[in-house]
């Protein structure tokens, strides 16, 4: 039996998932989704990738499908409307706490159920630009608000803080995501994508179609000071061109984590089978994607997850020696 894939996910991701989905599935599986950003993204790619393996590994059938962003689809798991998401950690603990404009109300049954591969970040401008430093920016116009998004909206205004910039600095040019902000950028209305993880697929496209790359960000302690106070979580690091497209010197960008997340709603049987296919077949993952290479067994139950895991998780990484006293010390004082 083949697995339907959704008309929505595009090339890249179709062909990501069409490589496990040819697995049965049992009559006693479940249907699960996995809500990703836009297609293009990716947030997109792990989950097509990641539904593959589920579809073909377990009784399951998982799905991918795109949605503007977490703010979107954090309701719909809190619904049991998906079963699965990928974000990072500092959207998921907004998410789960209910922070203020960022979610509406406190999503108290989000659950992590492994922390995954690590996200590189910088933003993107037309090779030809001309614009290489913070004073290159200024009265250029940008892509920001991202009202779907918040993840997007926060790293944007953290770089526009190491950058030593305010939004008075620049032109603001209302996007939805990641995957729209570049493709401002291919259009020629914005002269900087502010939303950019390195490997995206539409920045691949962008730079065959008008050639880009990415924009150094401020590596020195007082910029990384002023990003932090807008997006707490990660770190600065220095990547070059075996990292993805766009990357033609080595150039400083922000590293931090990404997460698999699901919901008390979704069944314990889902999230166990779930954690162990990914936990099996990571060779499989990252023959799919490079930055599968980022997501390491020994980081899937660690110390430092901003929320909670799901008892169904727990149990698995019990099994394999993995949750230690201080996870569970963790995992009691944030369910206070």
């Amino acid at each position: 039996m083949t697995h339907l894939i959704p008309y929505h996910l595009g090339a890249a991701a179709i062909a990501t998932a069409v490589l496990f989905a040819t697995g049965p599935v049992s009559a006693q599986g479940s249907k699960q989704v996995f809500a990703t950003n836009g297609v293009g993204s990716a947030a997109n790619r792990v989950g097509a990738a990641i539904s593959g393996v589920v579809s073909q590994k377990t009784s399951h059938t998982m799905v991918a499908t795109a949605y503007a962003g977490p703010s979107v689809y954090v309701p719909l798991l809190s619904q049991g409307r998906a079963q699965f998401g990928f974000m990072n950690g500092v959207d998921s603990l907004h998410a789960y706490r209910g922070t203020k404009p960022y979610y509406n109300q406190a999503h108290s049954d989000f659950r992590l159920a492994a922390i995954g591969l690590t996200n590189f970040h910088a933003w993107v401008v037309r090779k030809d630009s001309g614009i290489r430093t913070a004073a290159d920016l200024k009265g250029k116009r940008i892509a920001g608000i991202y009202a779907g998004h918040s993840t997007c909206r926060q790293l944007a205004s953290a770089h526009l803080a190491n950058y030593g910039l305010t939004p008075n600095d620049v032109t603001i040019v209302p996007s939805t995501g990641a995957v729209s902000s570049i493709k401002l950028l291919a259009s020629g209305r914005v002269d900087a994508a502010t939303c950019a993880v390195v490997g995206m697929g539409v920045i691949r496209e962008a730079d065959a179609q008008i050639g880009v790359r990415h924009l150094s960000m401020d590596p020195s302690p007082e910029a990384v000071t002023r990003f932090r106070e807008k997006f707490p979580s990660g770190q600065p690091v220095k990547v070059d061109s075996h990292v993805g497209p766009a990357l033609p010197e080595p150039t400083w960008v922000w590293e931090y984590p990404f997460y698999l997340v699901t919901s008390t709603n979704t069944s314990d049987q889902a999230v166990y089978d779930t954690v162990k296919a990914v936990w099996e077949n990571l060779d499989d993952l990252r023959g799919t994607m490079a930055a599968f290479n980022r997501w390491k067994k020994e980081r899937m139950a660690s110390v430092g997850a901003t929320v909670p895991y799901h008892d169904a998780a727990i149990r698995f990484y019990k099994e394999k020696g993995v949750w230690s006293s201080e996870l569970e010390a963790q995992q009691t004082q944030q369910l206070k």
